[in-house]
């Protein structure tokens, strides 16, 4: 089973009432947070690991304070203690999700905004940017297949040193590895191996569903 949760955050409060919740994140995220200038910019990234450390914690035993988290060769985090758990993080402006599997995933979520049909022409394959070029929503399904891409990517671990240019997501041995829906302005991809659709279970979370999870 593959699950999905996600959540919009308000992030044009204050941070200040957020700040208590500093202390269960990780120190490394406690000091990227402080060097962001925007509250938004905080808070998102604080729920961000707020989420991650929840679910992680709930589906592994592991307490959410003894969670740690490392980083592959590549870039790709990890949690030390449960090397056959795999999950993904990703987040564009109030939209934060998390999708974990027994194998490795990718997730990616965007905000639907203006196609840039100048990137798709030059960075995805051609197969890719006729379908945007054909599409009555170009706007939707250039996100689409760029949140497929960063999905991928995400997945194998490589990151965007790959090269946009260098896969086809309607290639026949990867097409089958994505589930990509659409939901409230924003795009949404998930990408594991052999993904089923019936084995996807996804849930929309609250900023309450996720700080209720922390007590002082």
């Amino acid at each position: 089973m593959i699950d999905v949760f996600y959540l919009f955050v308000d992030n044009q409060k204050s941070f200040e009432p957020y700040r208590k919740y500093m202390k269960y994140i990780s120190v490394e995220r406690q000091k990227r947070i402080e060097r962001f200038y925007f509250d938004k910019d905080k808070i998102t990234s604080l729920f961000s690991e707020l989420l991650a450390r929840k679910v992680i914690s709930e589906k592994t035993g592991l307490k959410y304070d003894d969670i740690v988290f490392l980083l592959a060769e590549k870039g790709k985090p990890y949690v030390s203690q449960a090397d056959s758990y795999h999950f993904s993080v990703s987040h564009s402006g109030r939209c934060i999700v998390f999708a974990d599997n027994t194998s490795p995933i990718g997730v990616d979520t965007e905000f639907i905004k203006d196609a840039k049909m100048n990137i798709a022409k030059n960075y995805f394959s051609a197969d890719e940017y006729e379908y945007i070029k054909q599409s009555g929503e170009p706007d939707r399904t250039f996100f689409e297949i760029w949140t497929k891409k960063e999905a991928y990517v995400k997945m194998t671990g490589e990151g965007i040193s790959v090269g946009f240019d260098t896969f086809s997501t309607f290639d026949e041995k990867k097409k089958k590895d994505f589930y990509t829906w659409g939901e409230k302005g924003y795009m949404f991809s998930v990408c594991t191996e052999n993904l089923l659709k019936e084995s996807i279970k996804i849930k929309e979370l609250s900023e309450k569903n996720i700080l209720q999870s922390f007590f002082f």
